[in-house]
C-alpha cells in the first residue's frame, strides 16, 4: 500500500495517454450535449449555442485538471469523512456510478478492496487507466444500479456519489433498495445527490424553485430563462431517501449537520476555516440556530453517512 505522500502527490502527476483519453471522453460528452440540445427547435433559432450554455461553463482546459485532481479531492471530501467512522484498510467497497473512477482509486490507495461499477462504457475505459496509473487493482463493472450483479451482504461501504439523479422515476427507489440489499450489517452507506427540497437548482439550471414546478411548466419556464437544457433531473428528498431506507431495514444517520455528527463537531472540524471570514461565521451561527429545530440535512444538498443496523 502507498502512503499518503506517494498516493496524492507523486502518483497524480498523470501521462499523456491518461490526458489524452481523459480530453477525448470531455469533448464527447460535450458534443452531446450540443447534439441534444440542438434537437430542440428553439435552441436551433438561438444566435449562439455557447451563449445560451454560459451557465453549464463548459471549458475542456477546466474539466480536465479537475479530473486530474479527482483522487486528491476524494481523499479530503469523502475518504477522510468515512475515515472518521471506520478503517479503511482492508474493507470491502463498492463504488456505485463510479464515473472516471477518482473516488475508487483513492479509496484503493486507502487499502480498500474496491468493486466500482457504471452504466457509462466509455467512463469505464477512463477510470481503469487512472487506476493502473495508480498502481492499484479495481474490477470494474459496467452493470445497472437498478439490478446489481452482487451477493446481498457483500459490502462494508457503498459509495453512492452523484447518481441518483440520473436514474428515472421510481428507478432511484430501486436503485436504493439494491444498495441496501449489497450493504454488511454494520456497514455505512455514503450518499451526495440533489436534494429536491432544497429550494435551489444547483445541478442543471442554477435557477430557483424551478425543480418543485410541474414537469410540463418546469423545462419551458428554463428555456424562458435562457437555460437550452435538454432535460430536467429527477431529484429525490432528503425525508423520502430516509423513508426508503428504513422500510428496507434498521438505520442510523450517523451525518446530522453537513456530514457531520451535529453542529459542535462540524465546528471542531472546520473552525479555521469559519472563524476567518465573517460570511461563513455567519452562515455557521444561522445553520446551528436552525438545526435545533429541523435536521439541517432535511433541506441542505443530500452528503451524508448512514449505518445499517439490521
Amino acid at each position: 500500500m502507498l502512503n499518503e505522500k506517494q498516493s496524492f502527490k507523486e502518483k497524480i502527476v498523470y501521462s499523456e495517454k491518461f490526458v489524452k483519453k481523459l480530453e477525448e471522453y470531455v469533448i464527447t460528452q460535450n458534443i452531446r450535449d450540443i447534439q441534444n440540445l440542438l434537437r430542440d427547435k428553439e435552441a436551433r433559432l438561438a444566435t449562439s449555442i455557447d451563449k445560451e450554455r454560459q451557465h453549464w461553463d463548459f471549458n475542456k482546459e477546466k474539466l480536465v485538471k479537475e479530473q486530474c485532481e479527482a483522487v486528491e479531492n476524494a481523499n479530503s471530501r469523502i475518504v477522510r469523512f468515512l475515515e472518521r467512522y471506520i478503517r479503511l484498510n482492508g474493507c470491502n467497497v463498492l463504488d456505485v456510478g463510479c464515473g472516471l473512477g477518482g473516488v475508487s482509486v483513492a479509496l484503493a490507495l486507502r487499502g480498500a478492496e474496491v468493486t466500482a461499477m457504471d452504466i457509462d462504457k466509455n467512463a469505464l475505459k477512463v477510470a481503469k487507466l487512472r487506476a493502473k496509473e495508480h498502481g492499484v487493482k479495481i474490477p470494474f463493472n459496467r452493470c445497472d444500479a437498478r439490478n446489481l450483479p452482487f451477493a446481498s451482504s457483500s459490502f462494508d461501504i457503498v459509495i453512492c456519489r452523484q447518481v441518483l439523479q440520473h436514474i428515472p422515476g421510481d428507478g432511484k427507489i430501486k436503485a436504493i433498495k439494491e444498495i441496501f440489499r449489497v450493504l454488511k450489517r454494520e456497514g455505512l452507506l455514503y450518499i451526495n445527490t440533489p436534494n429536491r427540497s432544497f429550494p435551489k437548482d444547483h445541478h442543471d439550471t442554477e435557477l430557483w424553485f424551478v425543480h418543485w414546478l410541474p414537469k410540463k411548466i418546469a423545462l419551458p419556464y428554463a428555456k424562458m430563462r435562457g437555460r437550452y437544457v435538454p432535460m430536467l433531473h429527477d431529484y429525490i428528498s432528503y425525508s423520502k431517501l430516509i423513508n426508503t431506507l428504513r422500510k428496507e431495514g434498521e438505520i442510523q444517520v450517523l451525518t446530522n449537520f453537513l456530514t457531520y455528527e451535529d453542529a459542535n463537531d462540524f465546528y471542531n472540524h472546520n473552525k479555521d476555516k469559519i472563524n476567518k471570514s465573517f460570511k461563513y461565521l455567519f452562515i455557521f451561527k444561522i445553520l446551528k440556530m436552525v438545526s435545533k429545530f429541523i435536521t439541517v440535512n432535511k433541506v441542505l444538498p443530500i452528503r451524508i453517512i448512514i449505518k445499517k443496523k439490521v
